[in-house]
């Protein structure tokens, strides 16, 4: 999709077939000043004359100052999320929306001017903003439940770019006047947990940056420009900084988002919030995306954040709901990739029964079929396998799957319940635990003890 200032919306499809929306054929305004992903086929749009929602279906949904509690009809940038969060700049106001429909609005109390703002992948927002116009820049993050995590850490460049860095933090980028000559530019790096990291700019092609985008793997790639003197004519340059990439040695990953998509799994936003935050943990463990396979009845997944597709679903293909062969199959990949330098890691979130595991509405994975693709597995390669299974009775898998060179987590005994709460559960401090470098030993004892606390235990 690519929207204008003055002529509408066009689509380009797959096969190259152009379509135009435009006041015409439903758009309340042809300038469109901003437009994201709504993570489910759709797209958000800020106009001159609102907020804009153009579903997977083709229906549009209008919201405006006399429909909605939108503060101004302008909404100059609109970032969205899987989940329904909509943040956007309207009439210089910070407003979000949120999934169930309700508008919050933060006064312009909080900053002279709002530049631009991304999400951060959880229903929060990092926004830029200054007070008095540039170089006064400051960064803040807002959360999902409007509470301020980080507010008004200033960053001095006349031009200032952000984007996400795909793991919960940001990339930001700027430039003065006479970085081209002097060197002054600015390159920074704020993680998910609000540590700055002020990188050296002397080996770009240019000290003066002016775009950043994200590679997708914890890495950024930098756009900077430059000039010379005496009609020396314009150059730039494109940097890459990379984070995480892939190290030497053979490694392989499945991840299986059960359970299925449909609206009255109400463990699906849950589950697909944390393998998600799985893929990029997994990301910072060195994995790159040829090694992880992620089974998903949707098409798409935004791992990075950004509202976008982040194209890092395996399977099936064409998108449905999973059922028993996807398992095999993913095995099957595993098998391909020949031996391991670690394990295979296999990991399940959503509901279970004892001894089953649900992949969609009354289709489940039993434990005697997986512990026999397992073992064909393991018998063909010879690797050691892990398998993380977070569902009701999960622990009922233990005995079945029980076999030399392997191991298995779960998140409950046979005759629990595995519990979660706000998109939170035992997987994602089981991940959290990784993420911060925790071994897998480690790395459950601290979700065991998080998912007692959350529970009331």
């Amino acid at each position: 999709m690519v929207g204008t200032r003055g002529a509408g919306l066009t689509h380009l499809s797959a096969n190259g077939e152009w379509k135009v929306f435009d006041t015409t054929s439903g758009l309340p305004d042809n300038f469109v000043y901003s437009l994201t992903s709504d993570g489910q086929g759709g797209i958000w749009l800020g106009t001159k004359s609102g907020l804009v929602h153009f579903t997977s279906n083709e229906e549009w949904e209008f919201f405006n100052t006399d429909n909605s509690d939108l503060p101004d009809n302008s909404v100059s940038v609109v970032v969205s999320d899987v989940h329904g969060e909509v943040w956007m700049i309207s009439g210089g106001e910070l407003v979000h929306r949120k999934a169930n429909g309700e508008w919050k609005i933060f006064s312009n109390d909080e900053y002279y001017y709002l530049n631009d703002l991304i999400s951060d992948g959880k229903g929060g927002a990092w926004i830029i903003g200054n007070w008095a116009g540039p170089p006064d820049y400051s960064l803040s993050h807002i959360s999902k439940n409007d509470e301020w995590l980080l507010d008004d850490t200033d960053f001095f460049a006349e031009e200032l770019s952000f984007t996400s860095d795909g793991l919960g933090g940001v990339w930001i980028g700027g430039s003065y006047e006479d970085s081209i000559t002097d060197g002054s530019g600015y390159l920074a790096h704020v993680s998910n947990n609000h540590e700055i990291t002020n990188l050296d700019v002397s080996s770009l092609s240019s000290a003066a940056v002016v775009n950043l985008t994200s590679d997708d793997n914890g890495g950024v790639w930098i756009e900077t420009t430059g000039g010379g003197m005496s009609g020396i004519e314009y150059y730039g340059g494109f940097n890459h900084l990379t984070v995480g990439r892939k190290q030497s040695g053979n490694r392989a990953a499945i991840i299986v988002a059960g359970g299925g998509n449909q609206e009255e799994n109400s463990l699906w936003k849950p589950t697909e919030s944390i393998v998600n935050y799985l893929y990029k943990m997994l990301l910072t463990r060195k994995f790159v995306n040829e090694e992880i396979y992620y089974l998903s009845p949707l098409p798409f997944a935004d791992v990075t954040g950004d509202g976008g597709d982040d194209h890092v679903v395996d399977a099936p293909v064409p998108a449905r709901q999973l059922v028993t062969e996807d398992i095999r199959l993913a095995l099957e990949w595993a098998k391909k990739r020949g031996p391991l330098d670690q394990p295979l890691y296999l990991f399940f979130i959503d509901h279970g029964g004892p001894g089953q595991l649900q992949l969609a509405p009354l289709t489940y994975l039993e434990a005697d079929d997986l512990d026999n693709w397992l073992d064909d597995y393991q018998t063909t390669t010879g690797n050691q396998v892990v398998l993380v299974i977070d569902a009701c009775y999960s622990g009922s898998f233990l005995q079945p799957l029980q076999a030399p060179n392997r191991a298995i987590i779960t998140s409950a005994a046979a005759n629990e319940l595995a519990y979660f709460y706000d998109e939170e559960g035992f997987s994602r401090f089981f991940i959290k635990g990784l993420w911060q470098g925790r071994s897998f030993q480690e790395a459950f004892e601290y979700a065991r003890s998080e998912q007692n606390k959350m529970v009331g235990g």
